[in-house]
């Protein structure tokens, strides 16, 4: 499945974690590695993110609703469902803060688009799959191998 590495965290400087607890390494297709480390590097500097909780970067899967294979399955996305910031008592969190924190969805939104410029690229929030992504953001590429 393409060129997955094992990488140690934080990313960074942002520390991720899956469902509460610390992720000490990740697996990671080598091509999304330094997008991610652009992003999470922005909004470290740029908006005060400490960590982020994630649901899953590698799994290997079909996507949902098709026969292909999902990007999860090349470890070239991310499930992004909350974000810890250096100034607010509470974390961002998508199921809760969707419609309340748009300046900062906008942030995530123009950084992970910014970063993914010349790769064939998916961004997916609530407003775009209700169903499926209520409570979190799926940013990723397709790989080239």
């Amino acid at each position: 499945m393409g060129n997955k590495i094992v990488v140690p965290t934080p990313i960074a400087g942002v520390r991720l974690t899956y469902q509460g607890q610390d992720l000490k390494r990740i697996y990671i297709h080598e091509q999304f590695l330094p997008l991610l480390q652009q992003v999470l590097d922005r909004l470290r500097l740029r908006a005060g993110l400490v960590a982020i909780e994630t649901l899953g970067i590698y799994n290997l899967r079909k996507a949902r609703r098709s026969s292909r294979l999902s990007q999860h399955a090349y470890a070239s996305a991310i499930d992004l469902a909350g974000f810890r910031v250096q100034h607010l008592p509470e974390p961002i969190r998508v199921d809760r803060d969707w419609t309340t924190r748009r300046p900062f969805f906008r942030l995530l939104e123009q950084e992970c688009l910014r970063a993914s410029a010349g790769h064939r690229y998916e961004y997916v929030t609530p407003d775009d799959d209700p169903d499926l992504h209520n409570d979190h953001i799926h940013w990723g590429i397709w790989p080239d191998d």
